[in-house]
């Protein structure tokens, strides 16, 4: 986290320190898709939904993420729902055409 950012960004936060890789996104001059928990009472998800540098549309996943690790072990699910958050004309047309995993909302 500590070098700059530059070109597209896919960010996935630690969901334990989602705000500081979210401040770090807003502060940054790079276009991006964010993959969130869609806590949207949350400080960080009110800056990611809202303000000067906020997302132009947001997709609300309709299932929950799984992810799969390595090692032959079961897919988990990390238990709350999931948002992904485009910034820039080519993250909000790649949103679009996923639209049917979930519920979009553009600016």
């Amino acid at each position: 986290m500590r070098l700059p950012w530059s070109g597209r960004v896919f960010l996935n936060p630690p969901y334990s320190d989602t705000t500081a890789w979210v401040d770090k996104l807003l502060n940054s001059n790079v276009t991006a898709i964010t993959l969130t928990f869609a806590r949207t009472g949350s400080s960080w998800a009110q800056r990611l939904l809202g303000g000067e540098h906020c997302a132009s549309a947001v997709l609300f996943l309709a299932k929950r993420v799984r992810f799969i690790p390595g090692g032959g072990q079961h897919a988990s699910s990390p238990g709350a729902d999931s948002m992904l958050c485009a910034f820039g004309q080519t993250e909000v047309e790649a949103l679009y055409r996923m639209a049917e995993a979930g519920h979009g909302v553009m600016r």
